[in-house]
């Protein structure tokens, strides 16, 4: 303001601006006024910012999930998705089918490829179920976590070395880990 650049009444001016432009569900005229409308909005910013596509302005530094939900998001705004949740649930089904075919070739490329399609469909069908990627693989990596540490204290109260078991040896304590963890939820 110093400087002559802008006064706070052009700050403000400015952002109630961007607000009246990227919310015609609460500013405008529509019929379905007070209903978010995603699809509106992305259109709104996109001409707002002159992008050439919805997927320009995804922040190259989410973590992978979170982009691959923001993508799929930005894509069904625009009406490209499927109408419910079969269809992410028959695409994730398609890609493991793809992914078994590639491991049978041996082709680490392809491989990899595959399992991003997988992982990116799945993203998809937890973005229709309304699960949030992100949270569910923390809270998976938690479960898990909590396990395997039950397993190794049980194994170390057998004194038997987690490292001298058999696979199978340690499946059945993971069984027991789980079975025991399950039986304390039940409990409280």
């Amino acid at each position: 303001e110093k400087e002559g650049a802008f006064t706070l009444d052009d700050a403000i001016s400015s952002i109630v601006e961007k607000l009246i432009l990227r919310h015609p569900h609460i500013f405008g005229n529509s019929p379905r006024r007070h209903e978010p409308d995603e699809a509106l909005w992305e259109q709104a910013k996109l001409k707002e910012k002159q992008n050439a596509s919805l997927m320009d302005d995804i922040p190259h530094t989410l973590p992978a999930l979170m982009k691959a939900d923001k993508i799929q998001r930005r894509a069904a705004s625009v009406g490209f998705d499927w109408p419910d949740h079969q269809g992410p649930m028959d695409k994730v089904t398609e890609e493991f089918e793809e992914l078994k075919e590639v491991i049978a070739l041996q082709n680490q490329t392809a491989i990899e490829e595959e399992m991003g399609d997988l992982l990116f469909a799945v993203a998809n069908l937890s973005r229709h179920l309304k699960i949030n990627p992100e949270t569910a693989l923390m809270n998976a990596n938690k479960k898990f976590q909590k396990r395997f540490r039950l397993m190794e204290t049980m194994t170390g109260n057998d004194k038997r070395p987690l490292v001298t078991l058999s696979l199978e040896q340690q499946d059945l304590y993971w069984v027991q880990a789980k079975h025991r963890i399950r039986e304390e939820k039940k409990s409280r």
